[in-house]
Parts: structure tokens; sequence; C-alpha cells
């Protein structure tokens, strides 16, 4: 019995001493006594705090005092803290998953992460010196001035900028919205010192005020999808380049100027809207621009590409209000381009077409005038369905290598060429206006369908009729040829 009782108070004894042993081990005070390295029991009169820290400990670096970080090093633990009143430097990581940062001295570290249970309440004379400073605290609150040499990460909530606090970012650095916001609560200041980049990635769902910062260059889109989606929520206009290499931008009713040219991936794109405008400036190639399946319709689209530049289409596109080539050419690339409103052709703009292109021309009264490179004045097909008393000018010499469909309104020749290889289709108002200066000419086979001129304006001056295959055409109206008719074939 006495042996017993003897275990059992030697067992409780020794689960005390294990506890006691235990909690030392969880939480402890840490304090450095001299310069030197994370690592070195010397720094800290002791063994340290190892780099790993899950316990509540307590670790000091005072004023005065240089301890070099030469190991990443993470802080998990909420009741944890790292006080710096001297300097903690090195060019290692630091990661804040969980515990307090503060202090009123400077910490220079490669980079510094704060995780959802991170937070820095360093003084307002403290200084954080980073390459990349990466946040996940829903409610970030900064007094200290950070530094930032090249990439700010929002992974989520924003960072609160309280009074005193600053973050300065250097030249040319990048702001990486992950998922968290651009947003400054208070009265601290973010500081450029000169240009800025933007790149979107993750769960990134809206562009805001970020991008009314003066100095903003390249925008980069890179979402966790190609289906996951950007919203503007105002007018981006982009000094440099817009890459688009993963997910859809929307306009989402907002204007897009794009001043560097626009680079888009497969699986990018952009969603248009009808009240959306978009206009292009630079010089040379400005990239390719594609819309997304469920948005390829816009309002304007003003070509400003000067140098005989050219933007190319990577997908069917809508101009329902005013397409405007100035200087400028529009490549269609294989693709369709519908015109619903208005089109200008300024300072030898113009459109590059190929046989595997299309171009509509819908609405109503004067168009204006379809111009076409030299080496691309060809197209696969093209539909006029305009207002009857519409019409729509050729500007240059056009081949239309399959079907010329006349719905509605005229196809004004305006003294150039026109050449069908397929077929032509006349119906309700469809027509085509002479001009004593233009020929037509009918290549292909079989039947060629109907030739219908508008009333008063049914003179040209040529027509070859060169179709095989015991080919024919009609005549849906009079015509007169004023220089040479030439039966070829058909």
């Amino acid at each position: 019995m006495k042996n017993n009782v003897l275990f059992t108070k030697t067992s409780l004894l020794t689960l005390i001493l294990s506890f006691g042993m235990s909690y030392a081990s969880i939480a402890a005070a840490f304090t450095a006594i001299t310069s030197g390295n994370w690592s070195s029991a010397t720094t800290w009169g002791l063994a340290g705090p190892g780099f790993n820290i899950t316990g509540a400990n307590t670790v000091i670096i005072p004023l005065g005092v240089i301890v070099t970080l030469d190991s990443n090093l993470t802080i998990n633990n909420a009741a944890s803290s790292l006080t710096v009143a001297g300097s903690l430097t090195g060019t290692t990581n630091m990661m804040l998953t969980a515990g307090t940062l503060s202090g009123t001295g400077t910490v220079s570290v490669s980079n510094l992460t704060v995780g959802t249970g991170g937070l820095i309440t360093s003084a307002a004379t403290a200084v954080i010196n980073v390459s990349q400073f990466s946040n996940s605290q829903t409610a970030l609150a900064l007094a200290a001035v950070m530094n930032v040499s090249n990439t700010v990460i929002m992974n989520a909530g924003v960072v609160q900028l309280n009074t005193g606090g600053a973050v300065n970012l250097a030249n040319n650095a990048t702001i990486n919205l992950a998922g968290g916001a651009y947003s400054i609560i208070g009265g601290g200041l973010l500081n450029l010192a000169g240009n800025f980049n933007l790149l979107y990635t993750g769960t990134a769902s809206t562009v805001g005020l970020e991008t009314t910062l003066l100095g903003l260059q390249n925008v980069t889109v890179n979402l966790a999808s190609a289906t996951s989606q950007l919203n503007l929520a105002g007018n981006l206009a982009v000094a440099g380049v817009l890459s688009l290499q993963q997910g859809i931008l929307s306009l989402n009713g907002n204007g897009l100027t794009l001043n560097g040219g626009i680079n888009t991936a497969a699986a990018a794109s952009i969603l248009g809207n009808a009240a959306s405008n978009i206009i292009v400036n630079g010089t040379g190639s400005a990239g390719t621009i594609a819309f997304a399946s469920a948005g390829q319709t816009i309002n304007n689209l003003t070509l400003n590409i000067l140098s005989s530049g050219s933007i190319s289409m990577a997908s069917n596109m809508t101009v329902a209000g005013a397409l405007s080539l100035n200087g400028s050419s529009l490549n269609l690339n294989g693709y369709n381009l519908t015109i619903a409103g208005t089109v200008s052709s300024l300072l030898a703009g113009s459109i590059i077409g190929s046989s595997t292109s299309g171009v509509t021309v819908n609405g109503t009264g004067a168009v204006g005038t379809l111009t076409f490179g030299a080496s691309g004045n060809t197209l696969g097909n093209m539909t006029v369905n305009i207002a009857a008393a519409g019409s729509v000018l050729l500007g240059s010499a056009l081949t239309v290598s399959g079907a010329l469909a006349l719905n509605g309104g005229s196809l004004n020749l305006n003294g150039q060429n026109l050449t069908i290889g397929g077929i032509i289709s006349t119906s309700g108002s469809g027509s085509i206006t002479g001009n004593i200066l233009s020929s037509i000419t009918f290549n292909g086979t079989g039947n060629a369908g109907t030739l219908s001129f508008t009333p008063g304006s049914q003179a040209i001056s040529n027509l070859t009729i060169n179709i095989g295959g015991s080919g024919s055409i009609a005549l849906g109206s009079n015509a007169t040829v004023g220089g040479t008719l030439t039966l070829a074939q058909g």
C-alpha cells in the first residue's frame, strides 16, 4: 500500500515537472545581449529561439544590438512576439503566420510575409526594408515606414496605413493584387518613387483604386483559370503593355486605353460591353486582342497607331458605335468583323483582310468608307445589311473570294475595283452603286448570282465575266458598261 502511494506521488511529481518543462519550452523569453547571427548562442547568452517559433515566445532585440537573420524565420503562434528596438537584418525570408512584430527599430529582410494571424504593431519611428512584402491579414494596421524595392502582394484584406505609416514603393516595382485590395484607411501614405506595375493573380476579382495612381506602366492579368473574371470598376489607361496571360478582363461598361500594346495568350480574353470604348495608341505592332465568346461587342474602337502600326484580332468582334482607323491597320487575322455603326479610315488607315475573314456592315445612313490594305484587300465573305437609304463606300480595291450578300442599302464602288470570286446575292433594297471609274470582275464557277445596281448609278467602266463550269451571272437591273465588256468564260 505504501509502495502504491509512493508510486502515485512520484508519478504526480514527474507529471508536474514534465508539464513545467513542457510549458517552459512552449513559452520562453529570449533577449539578444550582443550583435551577431540569429543562430549563434552567443547572441542570446544561451540557446537562441530557433527559426521556427511555434510557442508563445517573447523575442527582444534591444536598442544598439544588430542581429543577422542567417536563415528563414517563421513565427506561428498568436501569443508570440518579436520586438525590435535595434536592428534585424539579413537576406533571408521572414514569415509572420501568427504573432506580433513590434518595436521602434529597423527590420531588413528579403521577403516579409504576414499571414492571416500576423500583426505588425511597430511604432511610427520603425523602418522595415524588404524586397517583397506579402499580406493575408484581413485588416493589417501599419504605423511603421515600409520600403519595398520589388513587389507588394495583396493576398487578402487591406493594409491600413495609420498616421505615421507609409509604404514607399521603389521605381518600377509591382503591386500584385492576388485576392486582396488596395485601400488607404487612415492618415498614412503610399509613396511611389516613379513608375509601377500592376499584376492580378489568384482570386483577384476587381480592378480598383490602384489604377488611379500616377505612374502606372504595365498591367498583367494571370488569374486562377481561363474562366476567372476580373472586372473594371472604372476606366483603365495602361501606359505600358497590357498582358493577358490567363482569365477574363471584363470592361464592365468602362473604357480601356492602351498606349504600349497588348499581348493576349490563348487562355485569356476581354469581355466586351456595348457601353465600353477601346482606344489603342502607340507605334508599330500593338499586339493581339481577343474577346470572350459571351462579350465580343464594344461601342467605339479607335486606333491611333503611328508608323503604319497595326493590331490583330484573335476573335470575332462587333463595333456597335464608331470604328476609327487613324493611320492604323486592323488585321482581321482570319476572324469576322461586324460594323454596326460607322467606319472612318483617316491618314491611310485600313483593314487587312484574308480569304478566311469576313466583314458585315449593319447600321443606318452613311456608314463611311471601308479601306483595305494593298496586301490584305481580300475577304472570304462580306455582308451589307444597311437600312434602305444607307450606304458604305469602298476606299480601295476589294476581292470577295466567297459570298457577297447585299441585303440592304448599297455598296458604293467609289471609283474602286471589285472582284467576286464566289457568288453575289441581292435581296431587299441591297444593290451596288456604280461608278464610271470602277470595274467589276466575276471569277469562280457555277451560278454566280445576281448583279443589281442602284437606280441612277448603273454605270461602271469595265465588266469581266470569267466564270468556269458553264457558270453564269444574272442582271437584276439595267447596267451600262462604259469601257470593255469581257466575256472570258460563262
